[in-house]
Formats: structure tokens, C-alpha cells, sequence
């Protein structure tokens, strides 16, 4: 990728997120909350049984790094 590419790129997802930005700011309140309660109705079609598991390695990780930059 070429330095101009890479520009092209961050500008094309600089105006996506501006059109997501709008696009949430014309949101009414109720929609939004619908798209929330949606969101944690939902929680139960994850598979979060890794997450502990994975936690547990970062934290892991996290003080190692720390003992490292003591």
C-alpha cells in the first residue's frame, strides 16, 4: 500500500464515520433504546464461556509486562 493509497483509505473511513455519526444524531430516542434492548436481549446468542478463560491470560500477560518494566 503507497502512502497515497493509505490516505485514500483514512479519508474514505473518515467519511463513513461521519455518515455514522449523522445517521446517530437523527436517531430518535426510542430507536435507540429499541436497538439497546435488542442488544441485550440478545447477550444469550454469545458464546462467552472463553471469556474467563481469557481473561485470566491477560491479566497473566499484563503482569509479566509489569514485572518486566519494573
Amino acid at each position: 500500500m503507497t502512502k497515497e493509497m493509505a490516505k485514500e483509505w483514512q479519508a474514505r473511513w473518515r467519511a463513513v464515520d461521519a455518515r455514522e455519526q449523522q445517521e446517530l444524531r437523527e436517531q430518535s430516542f426510542d430507536e435507540k433504546l429499541r436497538a439497546l434492548a435488542f442488544l441485550m436481549a440478545s447477550v444469550d446468542l454469545f458464546d462467552m464461556s472463553s471469556l474467563a478463560a481469557e481473561d485470566v491470560a491477560a491479566r497473566e500477560r499484563w503482569a509479566r509486562l509489569q514485572s518486566l518494566m519494573k
